[in-house]
C-alpha cells in the first residue's frame, strides 16, 4: 500500500459500532463478532500503516479508555467496539468494572502480538 496523505481523523469519522458484548471470540488472527464479522489483525495493521503513513506496524487500531472504546482499522470503514458502563455503584465496587474489562481486552490483543495506539 502507498502512504496516504489524508487525515486519519477523516477515516475514523464513519465507524461501524458494536459493544463488547458483540464480541464472540478473539484469536491471534483477529476478532470474531457474534454477527459473523471477522476483524483481521493483519489487515488492520496494513490499513493503520497506510492511513498513518508508516511502513511496518503491529498496530491494529486506536484505544481511548476515557470513552471506553477501541477502533479497529478495517478496510472501507473502521469498526468501533465500545465498553458499556454498568452504573455508578457497579463501576466503583465491582472487580469486573469497565476499566478492568477494557484493560483485559487490550492485554488479549497484545498477547496476540498486536497493539493499539492510545489516544488518551
Amino acid at each position: 500500500m502507498k502512504k496516504r496523505t489524508e487525515n486519519p481523523e477523516s477515516y475514523r469519522s464513519d465507524c461501524e459500532a458494536f459493544t463488547e458484548y458483540d464480541v464472540s471470540d478473539m484469536t491471534e488472527k483477529g476478532i470474531t463478532l457474534k454477527n459473523g464479522r471477522f476483524i483481521d489483525f493483519a489487515v488492520c495493521c496494513e490499513v493503520w500503516a497506510y492511513i498513518n503513513a508508516h511502513e511496518i506496524t503491529t498496530c491494529v487500531g486506536d484505544r481511548n479508555i476515557i470513552e471506553g472504546e477501541f477502533v479497529f482499522y478495517t478496510p472501507q470503514k473502521p469498526v468501533l467496539i465500545r465498553f458499556i458502563k454498568k452504573g455508578k455503584l457497579a463501576e466503583r465496587f465491582l472487580k469486573n468494572n469497565t476499566r478492568h474489562r477494557f484493560y483485559h481486552f487490550r492485554l488479549r490483543i497484545e498477547e496476540c502480538g498486536y497493539m493499539t495506539f492510545d489516544l488518551t
